[in-house]
């Protein structure tokens, strides 16, 4: 397979609403699909045992500085317990291959057709993905716990910025949304 082909953001992170790449930045508007321009996508899915449908609860595209501003609100406890929890998640996890990051929960191992809800995530540039870091997926249950490592304050921001630009309605804020909230990893 020639490099090229190896880039292309997968489908899977293409709008569900659209069934195109996203083009736009969620939260500023900006165009991502200009070259150099640096976003993280993020989907949260949930998945019912026994059949093959599947619920996309929220998505979201988001560039770097947007992302980088969301970053100066989350406080200092947060932002430390979060380092620590991923050291320690990358120091016990496990070691998948690159063909491994979207079948199996980065932190775990737990294969995705078991899993109830996760999140996959990937850094693009422009109409591409990052070569700097691979899409991935992660368990609703390391959200979870990652989720009660948060200060309340940035509970709060994150219930804020979900209400503001990816709001799934309310009644979709239960146990199926991964930490029951919009954690950008």
């Amino acid at each position: 397979m020639e490099e090229d082909q190896l880039n292309n953001i997968p489908e899977e992170f293409y709008s569900f609403n659209t069934g195109q790449p996203f083009c736009e930045c969620s939260d500023c508007g900006k165009d991502l699909l200009e070259p150099n321009v640096m976003y993280v996508i993020e989907k949260a899915i949930r998945q019912y045992a026994g059949y093959a449908a599947k619920d996309v609860i929220f998505e979201v595209a988001i560039c770097l500085e947007c992302v980088e501003r969301m970053k100066n609100e989350i406080s200092a406890e947060s932002m430390s317990n979060m380092m620590k929890f991923y050291e320690e998640m990358m120091m016990n996890g496990i070691s998948l291959q690159p063909e491994e990051l979207l079948t199996k929960c980065a932190a775990t191992g737990t294969p995705r057709e078991e899993l109830t809800n996760y999140q996959i995530n990937a850094l693009c540039n422009g109409s591409k993905l990052s070569p700097l870091q691979p899409p991935y997926l992660i368990s609703g249950v390391v959200l979870d716990e990652m989720n009660d490592i948060l200060s309340d304050e940035t509970r709060d921001f994150l219930d804020d910025y979900q209400q503001k630009f990816i709001g799934p309605s309310p009644e979709w804020v239960t146990d199926d949304v991964p930490g029951g909230r919009f954690v950008l990893i």
